[in-house]
C-alpha cells in the first residue's frame, strides 16, 4: 500500500527536487520499488534514505536506479547498514551524478574496503563539497586510501572523519594529502586516538587548509605535548578564518589551558566557539591560573564566544 501511493504521488510531481525517507525500516520489497519510482523525477537533486536496513543485494539495485536521478546533488545513506564492498555498486554509480555536491555515509563500516570502493570511484564526482565519514570505521589503512583520492575533489569544503580509530599512523597519511583541499573550511577528526605524535602530523596537514574555520578535536588523546605541537610552532596561528575550536575530553594540565585561552584571544580574530568541555584538568585552577585564564577570556567576550 505504501509503494502504491508513493508511486501514486510522484507521478503527479516530476518536478520533485528533494524526497526524504530516512528512518522508515524500509524492506528490501519497498526499496526495489522504490527504485523503479526515480525515474518519475528524473530532476530529483536530494536523496535520503538514511536509517534504513538496505541488504547487500539491494545495493546493485540502487547503484543502478542512481542513473535515472544526473541532477542529484546530495545523497544521504548513513546508518544503512553498509559493509565493506557492498558500497561498491553504490560508489561505481557516482558516474552517473557528476553534480554530486554532499555525501553522507556515517555510521556504517565500511573498514579498508569500502575506503577503498570510494578511493576508486570519487574521480567521478569532482564537485563534492561536503564528506560525511563519521564512525565508519576506516583505521589507518582506510584513511590512505580515501585521503589518496583528495585530489579529485578539490572543492572539498566540509570533511567530517570521527570516530575511526585512525590513530598517529592514520593522522600521518591523512597529512600526506590534505594539500590537495585547499579550501577545506569545516573539519572534525574528533574521537580518533591522534596522541601527540598524530596531532604533530596534523599540524603539518593544517598548513595547506588557511580558509579552515571550524576544527574539532574532541576526544583525540592528545595531551599536553598534543597542544604544544600545534601551538608552540604556530601551527594553528595560519588560520586566520577560524571561528570554532573544540578540544571536549582531552587531558590538559592546567597552565596549558591557560596558555590556549591565551593563544586563541591573540590570534584568532574571527573566533566565536571554543569548546573545552570535560576536560580533564591535571593540576590546581588556584591562584595565578585561574586569574591569567580569565583575563584572557575577557579579551574574547568582545567577539561574542
Amino acid at each position: 500500500d505504501t509503494y502504491t501511493h508513493l508511486r501514486s504521488a510522484l507521478e503527479h510531481v516530476p518536478l520533485l527536487r528533494s524526497l526524504m525517507l530516512n528512518a522508515n525500516e524500509a524492506s528490501s520489497e519497498f526499496l526495489r520499488e522504490l527504485c523503479a519510482c526515480l525515474p518519475l523525477v528524473p530532476l530529483l537533486e536530494v536523496l535520503d534514505l538514511s536509517e534504513n536496513n538496505i541488504q547487500k543485494e539491494d545495493t546493485e539495485l540502487l547503484g543502478t536506479c542512481l542513473a535515472s536521478v544526473p541532477h542529484l546533488s546530495e545523497l544521504s545513506l548513513s546508518y544503512v547498514q553498509l559493509r565493506g564492498d557492498s558500497l561498491d555498486p553504490i560508489a561505481r554509480a557516482f558516474v552517473h551524478v557528476p553534480l554530486l555536491r554532499r555525501l553522507n555515509l556515517s555510521l556504517n563500516s565500511l573498514g579498508a574496503a569500502g575506503a577503498c570502493c570510494l578511493q576508486r570511484n570519487l574521480i567521478h564526482i569532482p564537485l563534492l563539497m561536503d564528506l560525511k565519514l563519521q564512525q565508519t570505521s576506516l583505521g589507518k589503512n582506510g584513511i590512505g586510501w580515501l585521503s589518496s583520492a583528495f585530489k579529485h575533489t578539490p572543492l572539498l569544503q566540509s570533511l567530517d572523519l570521527e570516530g575511526n580509530q585512525l590513530g598517529a599512523g592514520g593522522a600521518r597519511k591523512l597529512a600526506t594529502n590534505f594539500e590537495s583541499v585547499p579550501l577545506l573550511q569545516h573539519f572534525n577528526c574528533g574521537g580518533n586516538r591522534l596522541g601527540a605524535e598524530g596531532t604533530r602530523h596534523l599540524n603539518n596537514a593544517l598548513a595547506h587548509t588557511p580558509l579552515l574555520r571550524e576544527l574539532r578535536l574532541a576526544n583525540t588523546s592528545m595531551g599536553t605535548r598534543g597542544i604544544h605541537h600545534l601551538i608552540i610552532p604556530n601551527g594553528l596561528r595560519r588560520l586566520r578564518e577560524l571561528e570554532c575550536l573544540d578540544f571536549t575530553k582531552n587531558s590538559l594540565l592546567n597552565r596549558v589551558c591557560c596558555d590556549l585561552i591565551r593563544y586563541a584571544a591573540e590570534h584568532f580574530p574571527r573566533l566565536r566557539e571554543l569548546v573545552l568541555r570535560a576536560l580533564r584538568v591535571l593540576g590546581s585552577y588556584g591562584g595565578m591560573g585561574v586569574r591569567t585564564a580569565r583575563s584572557n577570556w575577557a579579551r574574547l567576550s568582545p567577539r561574542d564566544v
